[in-house]
This record gives C-alpha cells, sequence and structure tokens, in this order.
C-alpha cells in the first residue's frame, strides 16, 4: 500500500455509556476512540457493490487503512461532516497489515 493513496483522514468512534436517564436506561454517546487515521474511501459500484452487498446489505462505501487490530464492526467512521457506519472489516491476507472496511454513509 502506498501512502499516497490513503488521502483521507477520519476518526473512529465507538458509542460509549455517558450517563443514566431518570427512568433508568443508559444514554449512549459518540465517543472518539483515534483521531486521524489515514485511509482511502471509495464508493463502491458496480461489481465491486454487488459482492460487498452479500456482506452489508447497504454497503456505500470501501474504506482501505493501515491494520489496527481494535477495529471492528460495532464503531464508526467520522469523515468531516460524513459519518460511515462500519459493517464488516476484512485482515487483507490476514497479514495484519491492511484493513479493508465495508460502511454504509449515514445520511443526515
Amino acid at each position: 500500500m502506498r501512502a499516497g493513496s490513503l488521502r483521507h483522514t477520519v476518526n473512529v468512534q465507538q458509542k460509549e455509556q455517558t450517563a443514566i436517564s431518570p427512568s433508568g436506561g443508559a444514554i449512549n454517546e459518540w465517543e472518539t476512540l483515534y483521531e486521524n487515521v489515514c485511509c482511502s474511501i471509495t464508493p463502491l459500484t458496480g461489481k465491486e457493490l454487488e459482492l460487498a452487498r452479500q456482506h452489508v446489505g447497504r454497503a456505500t462505501h470501501k474504506v482501505v487503512m493501515r491494520y489496527h487490530p481494535n477495529i471492528n464492526a460495532t464503531q464508526q467512521l467520522q469523515f468531516g461532516d460524513r459519518i460511515f457506519n462500519i459493517g464488516f472489516v476484512q485482515n487483507m491476507d490476514e497479514r495484519n497489515f491492511i484493513l479493508a472496511l465495508l460502511c454504509t454513509e449515514v445520511l443526515p
């Protein structure tokens, strides 16, 4: 992977319980785990879109980044004002070098 292809920077966020509501329920908010993670974000098209939707029914984008052991499908990526829910995480070639994420963009 060439560093120049990782031209986007995102924040990796995870839902954390921040308080208890008066009715006793948990109040969850998205907390930033990792800031300024370099990655490549590309929209899925054609055959790639068909293959991705076998793993994530509404996948819209593929995100490629350097390997990080704590990235999982319960998290989201914040790219500026845009939010991408992670639906599937693939450790490319099982070499702990590159992660490919299938994501769904959350529309406002």
